[in-house]
């Protein structure tokens, strides 16, 4: 007869699982957020209590919850024990080989219960798997990890050695001895001292994994308190903590040292109330009354002094934190001076830059009147020189009209169809210039809405306007417009007529110049084209054959004023007005080409998307 019970033996078993197990519990509870792999090692324990459970009930359940199913949970549970000390000690790994594993004890089990009983059998199949599974662990803790973890998870590894030296002895007990047909609950004395072994195992593995995550926790702290006490020391910001039951301060950083001029002797053991940096007490009570009222204080400026009795403006923040369950206040501060005073610049500077805007732009004002005051005298003596032009084949026509009237007039030889015939002639003169003053008078009359005109048209009517000033001097001008390019634009039809002619007389101006200089070219010849650009644009070339344009004046010519023609009248402000009507009312460009001989310059306006 044996000397201890063994259903005895498995529910002391049992009560020391189920406490094991509540203890895993609590520790899953209090450390799941930081540590991975507790959430296996829970799983694993109530595996195991639920496996001694169903074993203390056989013959009261069905074999095969408490033969094949109990042991198949010890098994299953040894193995999430160890894929959750992988992820504790951050070695995670394939677990293909362990699911054959619990494949085969399965089966094994499985046939030694139901088709071949054997129970001495059924226990070396229970040893081999747990040896196999011990030994994975001990691998585990004792090679792949790094030394720092190997000495933190010692422990556990020296524990599940254990369980490999016990699960060996039983496999060699069971090759060395007979074996008898006995049942479970009738066992030899080495049955049950290898049960009671795995009984103490179990409950120094609990011991073992306690141990390993307190010292963790330990280890995570000192790391902790290492950063903090670094980041306290380093910090560029003035950091006060300071015990909020008596206000005394406890510590301060080298930041405060360095804004304040107070060493930390001085400073660590005072009443921060009594601390003489504040300025005024009505802003430290303010602090304060913020700080119990919302339990922080953010961003809040005051006035401090320094120990030499510098004032410094400064950006509060206090915040009231549990140390050791006690409240204490962190309250950091950075001197924000510097940035006050740049602000205060910055201000001035503003002020003054707001004032000088102001007056640029009344300057501004002043020289655009200028401008549009000197370009309409410009317009009005092209104007001029242009209905001179005009008027002076009329006006000799009329000369020598009145000539020969009071010629025959004197001879008494005047008739009355010579009457009659004078007076149409005269009045078809009188007209021609009439209907000039007209044509001029609308060419230059301001437009206050857009509406649709032909490009090419306008050209045309300003070559009609200068066509004496032109031909007179030998100057040709030729204009290139295919159908597709003699379009229709939604814009300002005299804005565009004064841009041509303000081209046309450059041009002309050029030709006459390169005369000047050179006695050529006889003829001069002014070249129109107007094309339509891939890039959805009406473009429109004035070339002349005149002097050109020196490279090193090409970026100045569109400037107010500037004008190579200051010592023969030139005011410099036709390309400018020339450029703020394409740009501003056409949205367009203009720009000077080069070519071999003269100058080009391109005027390109956007077309209006169909919609």
């Amino acid at each position: 007869m044996n000397l201890f019970d063994m259903r005895t033996i498995l529910f002391g078993h049992l009560i020391t699982s189920i406490v094991c197990a509540v203890i895993v519990v609590q520790l899953w509870r209090q450390n799941r957020t930081r540590f991975a792999g507790l959430t296996f090692w829970m799983i694993d324990f109530i595996f195991q209590v639920v496996a001694v459970l169903l074993v203390i009930m056989r013959g009261v359940i069905p074999d095969w919850t408490s033969m094949v199913f109990s042991n198949t949970l010890v098994i299953s549970g040894a193995i999430l024990g160890l894929m959750g000390m992988e992820r504790f000690l951050e070695k995670q790994g394939t677990q293909i080989h362990n699911c054959f594993l619990v494949i085969i004890f399965i089966f094994v089990h499985s046939y030694f219960t139901f088709v071949q009983p054997n129970l001495s059998v059924r226990d070396l199949n229970l040893s081999t798997a747990l040896l196999l599974i011990c030994l994975q662990y001990v691998w585990l803790i004792w090679h792949r990890v790094e030394p720092g973890l190997r000495s933190l998870a010692f422990g556990v590894g020296a524990v599940n050695f254990l369980y490999c030296l016990v699960s060996s002895i039983r496999i060699v007990n069971f090759f060395i001895t007979p074996h008898e047909d006995r049942s479970y609950f009738q066992p030899g004395i080495f049955d049950i001292l290898i049960l009671l072994s795995y009984q103490v195992l179990f409950i120094l593995l609990t011991y073992s994994f306690v141990l390993m995550v307190n010292k963790r926790l330990l280890a995570d702290i000192s790391f902790q308190e290492e950063k903090f006490s670094k980041l306290f020391q380093s910090s560029p910001y003035a950091i006060i903590l300071t015990r909020m039951s008596d206000g005394c301060i406890i510590n301060v950083n080298q930041g405060f040292v360095a804004l304040t001029g107070y060493q930390r002797e001085e400073a660590v053991g005072r009443k921060s109330l009594d601390f003489p940096f504040w300025q005024n007490k009505e802003d430290r009570d303010a602090a304060i009354a913020v700080l119990l009222k919302n339990g922080r204080v953010r961003g809040m400026e005051y006035q401090f002094h320094t120990k030499n009795g510098e004032r410094v403006v400064v950006l509060l923040f206090m915040e009231i934190i549990l140390i050791n369950g006690q409240q204490h206040v962190f309250t950091s501060f950075n001197d924000i001076s510097q940035r006050k005073l740049a602000e205060e610049q910055l201000h001035e500077l503003n002020e003054n830059l707001q004032k000088r805007v102001e007056l640029e732009t009344k300057r501004r004002m002043v020289q655009e009147r200028l401008l549009t005051e000197h370009s309409r005298q410009a317009a009005m003596g092209n104007m001029i020189g242009a209905i001179a032009h005009q008027w002076r084949q009329p006006l000799s026509t009329l000369g020598m009209m009145i000539q020969r009237i009071s010629a025959a007039g004197s001879m008494q030889e005047l008739t009355g169809q010579q009457m009659d015939d004078f007076k149409i002639n005269a009045m078809r003169q009188i007209e021609y210039m009439s209907d000039t003053i007209d044509e001029f008078r609308n060419f230059y009359q301001t437009e206050k809405t857009r509406s649709p005109f032909q490009p090419r048209v306008c050209f045309e009517d300003a070559i009609r306007l200068l066509e004496n000033q032109l031909a007179s001097r030998n100057i040709t001008v030729t204009m290139t417009c295919p159908k597709e390019a003699d379009i229709f634009l939604n814009a300002y039809q005299n804005e565009f007529k004064q841009v041509v002619l303000n081209l046309l007389i450059n041009a002309r101006d050029a030709i006459l110049d390169r005369r000047t200089f050179s006695g050529a070219p006889e003829a001069g010849l002014i070249e129109v084209s107007c094309f339509l650009s891939p890039e959805n644009t009406w473009v429109m070339d004035i070339h002349d054959n005149g002097t050109g344009i020196p490279d090193q004046i090409v970026e100045l010519i569109f400037n107010p004023y500037f004008t190579t023609r200051q010592d023969k009248g030139g005011s410099g402000i036709g390309l400018y007005i020339s450029r703020l009507i394409i740009e501003e009312s056409f949205k367009g460009r203009i720009s000077l080409t080069h070519r071999k001989e003269g100058a080009t310059f391109r005027i390109e306006l956007p077309l209006e998307e169909e919609s």
